[in-house]
């Protein structure tokens, strides 16, 4: 037995090298995967903001509070930050507290940022349902595409980095999203503005409003310096 084994490596030698060199390389190559995804992924975690409570202030007196609930991490290593949304009541206590609560999801991948928003009162939020937010590589003009439903019809969603640079020793992202051909929005066109800075998440969001021409919908982090941000968006946007 001893010598059929022998044998056997002797002859098939060149075939047990290649096998061994192949799980070698194959063992590598997983390795710098591992580690380049994981380097990717702080480059966009930092992009997510996981305080405990968020204060959100926004046009009309709309205000929101934002808490953190959990992080979650699934097989293929994507992670999911869960939070829990509540609408303060400007109606005197004629809205039910169910009707302002909100709950939102946030996946990282290894390459992108994505938002899920659930619950009745999510028309205060991106019109697509869930959202590529934000996509590697954070570079000037870098943009993607999405296909949308909205209101039973299909749509394409093209998100374009407006800006890239850093301020107070951090780098801000601003964004647009555009859809095109969308009856309702003025000039069939849907827009949206967003604008994530790191360790303190999304500072300030912004979309125009379905049958409402002149009108658009905007909020942001309380005490936030967004508003030295906004020239820059009226430089890119065409709008």
């Amino acid at each position: 037995m001893k010598e059929k084994i022998k044998n056997y490596f002797k002859n098939n030698q060149h075939k047990i090298i290649t096998v061994l060199i192949l799980l070698v390389i194959g063992s590598v190559v997983a390795i710098i995967g591992d580690k380049f995804a994981s380097k990717q992924n702080k480059e966009l975690s930092n992009f997510i903001n996981n305080i405990n409570e968020i204060r959100y202030d926004g046009i009309i007196d709309f205000q929101y509070n934002l808490k953190f609930i959990s992080k979650e991490i699934y097989k293929n290593n994507e992670e999911v930050y869960k939070y829990k949304g509540e609408i303060n009541d400007l109606s005197a206590g004629e809205v039910s507290k169910e009707n302002l609560e909100f709950y939102k999801n946030v996946y990282l991948t290894n390459n992108s940022i994505i938002e899920e928003v659930i619950g009745p009162n999510k028309s205060n939020f991106s019109i697509i349902d869930k959202k590529i937010v934000l996509k590697l590589p954070l570079k000037k003009n870098n943009s993607w595409e999405e296909e949308v439903i909205y209101e039973d019809n299909k749509y394409k969603a093209i998100t374009k980095i407006l800006d890239v640079f850093i301020d107070d020793g951090k780098k801000v992202v601003i964004t647009e999203t555009t859809i095109d051909n969308i009856k309702g929005f003025k000039d069939n066109k849907y827009r949206e503005i967003r604008i994530y800075k790191e360790n303190e998440g999304l500072i300030y969001f912004e979309k125009n409003e379905e049958n409402l021409d002149d009108f658009t919908v905007s909020w942001w982090i309380d005490n936030s310096n967004f508003r030295k941000y906004l020239g820059k968006i009226n430089a890119s946007k065409e709008w």
